[in-house]
């Protein structure tokens, strides 16, 4: 059964010039059981908390939603590199067992 779709956005190194630079993937959740873990990120650094509409914001931040713009993708700073052009960072990876698993 479909369950979602995310998008994981991502920056870094050069683009083709001759067409929009790809700078995300499409994660498709496919499962047996709706599974879905809370799982919260911080508020931006826009939104500011006041004490009269503190009823609307949880102290541990948002609930993630399907666009993921705050793991940053396969570049230099990631330790294990193998060059699999599938290659996720480990982040990513506990993100997404951490969102659909016990």
């Amino acid at each position: 059964m479909f369950i979602n779709e995310i998008v994981w956005c991502y920056s870094g190194g050069r683009g083709p010039e001759n067409k929009c630079n790809t700078k995300h993937d499409i994660i498709l959740w496919y499962g047996v059981n709706n599974l879905f873990n809370k799982i919260r990120v911080p508020y931006s650094k826009g939104i500011i908390i006041s004490k009269t509409i503190e009823h609307r914001y949880h102290k541990d931040g948002a609930v993630i939603n399907d666009w993921w713009m705050d793991i940053p993708g396969n570049g230099q700073k990631q330790r294990l590199k193998f060059n699999y052009p599938t290659q996720k960072p480990y982040k990513l990876l506990e993100r997404i067992i951490c969102l659909s698993t016990k």
